[in-house]
């Protein structure tokens, strides 16, 4: 097993599976003149909470939760000493605008000792769909779309048992906590529409593990097991060959981004200018890309906000317009009915600020 060490280029953020709700479990305060009375976000601890009122005011509580009234204003019949901080079981800076009455919040994966982490799961999933893109791109697209739920198991095994991604081991990448690297971020959403392009009606708060933040995880890649199980993949043939293809993929992505946007980005539409600041920030990850060299490091795309393009690898692509058709169909059947103002794929999910989330660099650790 090595180490391979990551960093994240953009936020990144893997869901624990819940979203919060402002009030009950979540609140917004500003912290005091030595925080530079910035706004922050309180992650409510129950433990703490019960720690100050005590059991005989937990029915009071519970109470206060099913009449809709914020735990913060609950709190405050409880003496100064309940400030936000101490009854939280972490803080999150506010990264843009503030946080209204009706938000929700999805929550970031952490361990047991409140570290947020990505799982080595969903490392490898984002391997795998770069490996799958960039693997069929290589054969020309030959499969049949109308079996293309096929094609994995067509290139990687017919089953867990002959999957030669069975070879593959990924850890998990712990995160320290004690810098309060996770951070609030309201997404929006970059529609191409009849009328236009930047819709900020359906936004979403997302606490993320912040930009710039590293960590390490082992990893191991048994490339002669590979090699004797038969199936023919030469990115798997050294880790450098892999980190070569998956930097391949994410600039093949990036690129198809800029084609994709270019042209809706000088048209009159509502957003356009956001739309250019969204594709400013494409093109600083693109030259984070070419930096990687010599196949020591690699640009990979993981985690929430994927969007149809970036979580499928866009393979599907590749197939001449009836045959995507076909393909689109049988992914979403009522495509056409539902959606027929929007070219499909309809959405990408971006920060309010037109930047991307889940990029991160990994390097072979030395």
């Amino acid at each position: 097993m090595q180490k391979v060490k990551i960093e994240t280029i953009t936020p990144v953020h893997v869901g624990s599976g819940n979203v919060l709700r402002f009030g009950s479990d979540f609140v917004q305060n500003r912290l005091g003149i030595a925080g530079g009375g910035r706004p922050v976000v309180g992650i409510i601890d129950p433990a703490k909470i019960f720690s100050i009122i005590g059991e005989k005011n937990v029915d009071k509580w519970v109470s206060a939760i099913e009449r809709g009234e914020s735990t913060k204003v609950f709190l405050s019949h409880f003496g100064k000493a309940c400030m936000v901080d101490s009854y939280s079981r972490r803080l999150l800076e506010i990264r843009s605008g503030s946080v209204l009455p009706t938000d929700t919040l999805r929550e970031q994966l952490h361990d047991a000792f409140g570290r947020p982490y990505l799982p080595g799961s969903s490392i490898k999933g984002a391997i795998r769909t770069a490996v799958l893109s960039e693997t069929f791109e290589m054969r020309n697209g030959y499969m049949d779309p109308n079996s293309y739920n096929d094609m994995e198991k067509a290139l990687f095994g017919r089953n867990p048992y002959e999957d030669v991604f069975r070879f593959m081991r990924v850890g998990d990448a712990y995160f320290d906590n004690f810098g309060e690297n996770t951070v609030l971020l309201r997404m929006q959403s970059i529609n191409i529409t009849k009328r236009k392009l930047w819709d900020t009606t359906k936004t979403q708060l997302v606490e993320a593990i912040a930009e710039d933040s590293a960590s390490e995880f082992s990893f191991d890649l048994v490339s002669d097991r590979i090699n004797k199980s038969g199936n023919i993949l030469p990115c798997l043939d050294s880790v450098q060959s892999l980190f070569k293809a998956i930097n391949m993929h994410t600039s093949t992505l990036l690129k198809s981004e800029q084609d994709v946007w270019q042209d809706f980005a000088s048209e009159r539409m509502q957003g356009a200018e956001m739309v250019n600041d969204y594709l400013d920030y494409v093109q600083v990850l693109l030259d984070k890309v070419a930096s990687c060299k010599d196949g020591h490091s690699c640009i990979l795309r993981i985690g929430y906000a994927s969007g149809w393009r970036f979580i499928t690898g866009a393979w599907t692509e590749l197939y001449d317009d009836d045959a995507f058709e076909k393909i689109i169909m049988k992914s979403r059947p009522h495509n056409k009915d539902r959606y027929s103002e929007y070219i499909f794929p309809k959405t990408r999910r971006v920060k309010d600020d037109g930047n991307l989330l889940g990029f991160v660099k990994l390097t072979i650790a030395q």
